[in-house]
């Protein structure tokens, strides 16, 4: 196996995952409609994929349905725990949310792909940051903040200027 390859692999590996993560935190939330990010999910999917059967192949694991089904799930929760992060200065409600959501999904089906069962003391800290997570997000104002974002993109001056 040359270097190529192995980078070829890697890239598609985690650009993948980069691409499913960031469709999933912007799913309908910047414009340009659902079909943008459910094709950038979609491409981000696929190169996962194409990459770990490639890998799996060199390195005489096999992979199989379950083990991506716990890949994408885990690129999800990737995705809700990167843009809760990312964007909690743009919108604590909306972040938190995402937070408590991704580190859910993430702590569940990690322990699922590796088949192991979470220790209690691990159990009980997610549990303890997730229900910390809860009450700061509800006590949290529903705004975004004024400082723009690409959530909230500034109008061009056209825009503001009444031109079409």
């Amino acid at each position: 196996m040359n270097s190529s390859e192995t980078f070829s692999t890697y890239l598609g590996k985690y650009l993948g995952l980069a691409l499913v993560a960031g469709a999933v935190v912007h799913f309908g939330t910047i414009g340009g409609g659902y079909l943008r990010y459910i094709v950038t999910a979609l491409s981000g999917l696929s190169m996962m994929v194409v990459a770990n059967v490639t890998e799996g192949r060199r390195s005489g694991v096999k992979m199989n349905a379950r083990f991506f089904a716990a890949v994408t799930i885990l690129s999800v929760a990737t995705g809700f725990l990167s843009g809760g992060i990312q964007h909690y200065i743009d919108n604590p409600s909306y972040a938190g949310w995402l937070l408590v959501v991704g580190l859910t999904i993430a702590f569940s089906s990690y322990h699922n792909v590796k088949r192991s069962r979470p220790s209690a003391p691990a159990q009980l800290v997610i549990y303890m940051v997730v229900v910390l997570l809860v009450v700061v997000t509800i006590t949290l104002p529903d705004t975004e903040t004024a400082a723009p974002s690409h959530h909230s993109p500034v109008k061009s001056l056209e825009a503001q200027q009444g031109h079409h």
